[in-house]
């Protein structure tokens, strides 16, 4: 969070991952449409930070399913992603993976309970390279 400026409802529907809008000119980013998810309760747009916070034009927002609630994460229960992952380029676009107990069903695996794994987005690499294809 310390990258969001705000959270914003999305009201809007995507039908393509990057959208510019010339009136305000921000840029739009659907994170499932990026990731070939499911467009179901495409609900939030998360706004990011870029030094100008004073005004709500010309910025990056991410749009993505329903926000229920914000967890603030501590960095030594931050991973980084496996080497053995890097040889995939999709990996380019996490910064950090959580194991997170929150959600932890009941059932246990191999004696240990199960925690969900959380990848964190590398929101610098997913714009930056988005602002590449608006230069070409």
């Amino acid at each position: 969070m310390n990258t969001v400026l705000s959270v914003t409802l999305n009201r809007k529907k995507n039908e393509k991952p990057v959208e510019y809008d010339h009136e305000n000119f921000n840029t739009y980013i659907s994170l499932p449409l990026l990731f070939n998810c499911a467009l179901s309760d495409v609900r939030h747009g998360m706004i990011l930070k870029d030094g100008i916070d004073e005004q709500l034009e010309n910025k990056i927002i991410l749009l993505t399913y329903e926000i229920e609630s914000e967890t603030e994460l501590s960095a030594n229960k931050i991973y980084p992603v496996p080497k053995a992952l890097t040889v995939m380029k999709f990996s380019r676009f996490f910064s950090g993976i959580v194991f997170s107990h929150r959600y932890q069903r009941e059932e246990k695996v191999c004696d240990n309970h199960a925690e969900n794994l959380i990848l964190l987005l590398n929101h610098e690499y997913i714009v930056q390279n988005i602002k590449k294809e608006f230069e070409v």
